[in-house]
């Protein structure tokens, strides 16, 4: 019947239509047609007994009860064949609203349409929504607010596309006859600088920055944007992401030849410098960087140590802008901090290989063309080493109490005791806390163990520098210098052996 899908018929008007019926091979003064069980009028038939193929042109009445109906042809031999109709509304469907009817190219808006007489939907996959003839809104897209015989109302979300002027038009699945379209406008958005993450660099480079750009074209590849500060184009560019709403790059900002406000931009290549979007940096001569205390000029190491942790203290470094920590190699190295105050950044680097012990060696911090370094001594971890002391003074009188902190004190037996010696006079410590820095055994002769003792100094009859020990069961661990105060300077504060003038009445 016409084509593979069947005939259209009109539901409120007689219509004419053809039915070709192959295989008939027998001669026939007549034809019959039915209807859903009702005679239909046969207009004219014609046959081809070569070919078999026989044309019969029925009159298909009105009928609003029906959307889809079968009928039959008989032959006067008994042969039959099966036809199907489709009925559709003469009253099409007519656009009433749809707003808005422009938009920018990178879609991701709601466009509302209101129809009149369009077949009722039941859901979302039930229309067809297509924007020129080759872009389609998702299913999800599409929402439906109501559908009635006499309005449909619904709205969709716009895909991005590309600019111009495009026929959308929506069609009804079980109806494909029924459709209507309109006109809608896509345009470019301008675009836009929408944020920078720094706008403070240094005229010696090697900051990362990264820029944020609404509505630029979408770009798949970093070579496709172009960026320069003053004359000066940036050569490391990363595209983080790129979408029609937002492109988002990073880049190194390159050396620069001179301090002071630069005019920069940043354009799609294919597009050229009248695409550019402008942005403006303080480029500043950044002043030397310097390690600072407390950085440590000694580090506790061993032949088989690895991976040491050191903490160096780097004064004028931007946090952001560190390439290297050098230590007869690179080494790893983490931004713990920064403060904004004092321009102190502190890095936490890893010693990723053994240390020769009882040797020298520098860090060397860089960032861009600015270099800092420092001098350390390595020690010996194997044995044992006061690493501070809390007061190394003290009266005569005793009573006061100082903190030892001693590297490597092993093997360590919690049975025995441990005592200092200042100058003859033993004293028991107070207080043990022993841990271990390697994770070792503290009682293991190869453990780094750490010891923090608190010990109550004596009374003595000595007020000079003397040598102390620190002892465990009768066999010394470690010796530290102390001094011995006495508690006046006898003529100036506990009175004097000569004659003073207490008060003169009259002069």
């Amino acid at each position: 019947v016409g084509d593979n899908s069947g005939a259209f018929v009109k539901k409120y008007s007689s219509t004419a239509i053809t039915v070709t019926i192959e295989q008939i091979f027998q001669s026939f003064s007549s034809v019959s047609a039915t209807l859903m069980g009702v005679e239909v009028p046969v207009l004219d038939f014609s046959a081809d007994y070569n070919t078999g193929q026989v044309t019969v042109r029925l009159l298909i009445p009105s009928s609003n009860v029906y959307d889809t109906a079968t009928g039959d042809i008989t032959f006067p031999s008994g042969l039959s064949a099966s036809y199907t109709v489709t009925y559709y509304d003469e009253l099409l469907p007519s656009l009433l609203k749809a707003l808005p009817t422009s938009g920018t190219v990178c879609g991701g808006f709601v466009v509302s349409v209101q129809i009149s007489l369009f077949p009722v939907l039941n859901q979302n996959s039930d229309v067809l929504i297509n924007i020129g003839s080759s872009i389609f809104v998702l299913n999800d897209n599409v929402q439906l607010v109501s559908s009635y015989s006499a309005q449909t109302d619904l709205q969709y979300l716009s895909p991005a596309v590309s600019q111009g002027v495009y026929y959308v038009k929506l069609t009804p699945f079980q109806f494909p006859r029924k459709y209507v379209e309109f006109l809608f406008n896509y345009f470019s958005a301008a675009v836009f600088l929408k944020s920078i993450s720094s706008t403070n660099v240094r005229t010696t480079g090697g900051q990362t920055i990264n820029v944020v750009v609404s509505n630029f074209p979408v770009v798949t590849v970093s070579s496709e944007v172009l960026i320069f500060l003053g004359s000066t184009q940036a050569t490391n560019i990363s595209l983080v992401s790129s979408v029609c709403s937002e492109t988002i790059v990073s880049f190194v900002v390159p050396p620069l030849p001179t301090a002071g406000i630069i005019s920069g931009i940043v354009y799609p290549r294919k597009l050229g410098t009248a695409a550019a979007i402008d942005f403006t940096v303080l480029a500043t001569s950044p002043f030397a960087l310097q390690i600072v205390p407390p950085t440590p000029n000694e580090i506790c190491a061993c032949a088989s140590c690895t991976d040491v942790v050191q903490y160096v203290y780097v004064k004028n470094l931007d946090p952001k802008a560190v390439d290297s920590v050098y230590y007869t190699k690179n080494l790893p190295f983490v931004v713990k901090q920064y403060d904004n105050k004092t321009l102190v950044t502190i890095l936490q680097v890893t010693i990723t290989e053994a240390i020769k012990v009882v040797s020298s060696g520098n860090f060397i911090v860089t960032s861009g063309a600015l270099t800092a370094n420092a001098t350390f001594r390595v020690i010996d971890c194997t044995v044992p080493r006061l690493v501070s002391i809390s007061k190394s003074t003290s009266l005569n009188t005793g009573g006061s109490t100082i903190i030892l902190t001693i590297s490597n004190f092993k093997p360590f037996n919690y049975n025995l005791p441990v005592t200092v010696n200042f100058g003859g006079t033993v004293v028991q410590v107070q207080s043990a806390n022993i841990w271990s820095a390697d994770g070792a055994d503290i009682t293991s002769a190869t453990s780094i163990a750490l010891a923090k003792l608190s010990v109550t100094v004596p009374a003595v009859s000595i007020f000079w520098s003397i040598v102390a020990g620190v002892y465990q069961n009768s066999v010394k661990i470690v010796d530290f210098d102390f001094e011995f105060q006495a508690p006046c300077n006898y003529e100036e504060a506990c009175g004097s052996k000569y004659p003073d003038l207490l008060k003169i009445q009259q002069l």
